[in-house]
């Protein structure tokens, strides 16, 4: 099979391909997906053929094709930090939610509906989501307890 890209495209897919190979390998520092980095090297070895080779460099001992400095710098890592910024903040409220409405619910029934504890999440999500969007995290602390195990 043969796809065709044009320039613009196969710029396109660099970045997709950067950036979904960053997500599925970030967190995994010493057990990488080989098949992912495997497939972002191939998809960079045709670089030169779009003039794009000053985004990529070879390795030799390594066999493999890495992105430069001014690929980094090309505004990837922005769409990367901007994801990671969404995320942070989905979660954090998404989080808070569901502990303070478990914490509530539960201190009110010993056996709570879903549904029950979905609407209180759902409420406290709007709640969380306002305050973070007006305040960022200056209204944020963090109560260390020391917990006695039984």
């Amino acid at each position: 099979m043969k796809i065709n890209f044009t320039k613009k495209q196969f710029r396109t897919l660099l970045d997709l391909v950067y950036a979904g190979n960053m997500v599925i390998n970030s967190t995994k520092y010493d057990n990488e997906s080989e098949e992912h980095e495997e497939l972002q090297s191939y998809i960079f070895s045709f670089c030169k053929d779009y003039g794009f080779e000053e985004l990529v460099e070879f390795d030799r001992e390594l066999d493999k094709y890495y992105e430069t400095r001014e690929y980094e710098e090309s505004g990837i890592l922005d769409f990367i930090d901007e994801y990671d910024d969404y995320i942070f903040w989905d979660q954090l409220v998404s989080n808070l939610a569901r502990r303070d409405a478990n914490n509530e619910v539960v201190a009110r029934a010993a056996k709570p509906s879903a549904e029950v504890l979905f609407r209180r999440s759902l409420e406290l999500e709007k709640k969380y989501s306002k305050e973070f969007e007006k305040n960022g995290l200056e209204n944020v602390k963090v109560l260390f307890t020391s917990r006695r195990r039984a």
